[in-house]
C-alpha cells in the first residue's frame, strides 16, 4: 500500500496544500500541595458500603509536573474531569 505525502494528495484533488497553524506557547511546570480529591458515591455503594457520601481518592498529597507531562491528575487539575471536587493548593 503506497502513502502519498499530503501535497501529492492536494495536488492530486487540485488543491493547495493545507498548512497547519502553529500556537505561540511557554512551556509551564506545575506544582500541588496538599491535595484531597473526592468524588460523590453511588446510591448503592452508599447503601451497602459505607455511610459516607463521597468516596476520597487522594488524601494529602504534594507534588510536581514538568512541561510536557500529561496524566489524569493533570486532567483533573484543569477541570476536565467533572464530578470531583478538590482542596489543596495548585500552583503553575
Amino acid at each position: 500500500m503506497a502513502v502519498k505525502e499530503s501535497s501529492e494528495m492536494a495536488s492530486s484533488l487540485n488543491q493547495e496544500p493545507r498548512k497547519g497553524m502553529i500556537l505561540p506557547f511557554q512551556p509551564l511546570s506545575l506544582a500541588f500541595n496538599h491535595i484531597s480529591y473526592y468524588v460523590d458515591m453511588s446510591a448503592f455503594a452508599y447503601a451497602f458500603l459505607t455511610l459516607a457520601y463521597q468516596l476520597q481518592l487522594l488524601q494529602d498529597v504534594s507534588g510536581a509536573f514538568r512541561p510536557g507531562i500529561l496524566t489524569t491528575l493533570v486532567d483533573v487539575f484543569a477541570g476536565r474531569k467533572i464530578g470531583g471536587y478538590i482542596e489543596g493548593s495548585i500552583t503553575i
